[in-house]
């Protein structure tokens, strides 16, 4: 099973090196969401929640370890989470206070119970 880092990438009009760059951002995070434009208006809201429920916010190119992480690819917002469990719980959070049904890159995978980090086809450059 393609992660939704792996789906994103495949997906997506990223040149080689902006590609790499992405990977870097999202590896540590790769149960990826894409925020709608009404929830970026939230954005505050939503990395409140984070800090509070999930946990440390990543930043690889800081060597900063980390639970989730939040940036602006492209114009597009997206949001990632270590494991699958904490993608799960921003859906809950996010349907209940945002109101958001924006579809999950993996939505129709089977496991949703799954919360371990999955591996990536493509190793990390440094």
């Amino acid at each position: 099973m393609a992660n939704y880092l792996e789906r994103l990438l495949a997906r997506s009009c990223f040149n080689d090196e902006e590609r790499l760059v992405v990977q870097l951002l999202f590896e540590p995070t790769p149960w990826l969401v894409e925020l709608s434009p009404e929830e970026i208006d939230h954005q505050c809201d939503i990395v409140g929640w984070c800090e509070e429920e999930i946990g440390t916010r990543s930043n690889p190119l800081r060597g900063k370890p980390g639970d989730w992480r939040i940036t602006d690819l492209k114009g597009r917002m997206w949001i990632g989470f270590r494991t699958r469990r904490q993608l799960l719980e921003f859906k809950g959070y996010r349907n209940k206070n945002l109101g958001s049904r924006s579809p999950f890159l993996g939505r129709n995978d089977k496991n949703t119970n799954k919360a371990e980090s999955p591996r990536l086809a493509v190793p990390a450059h440094s």
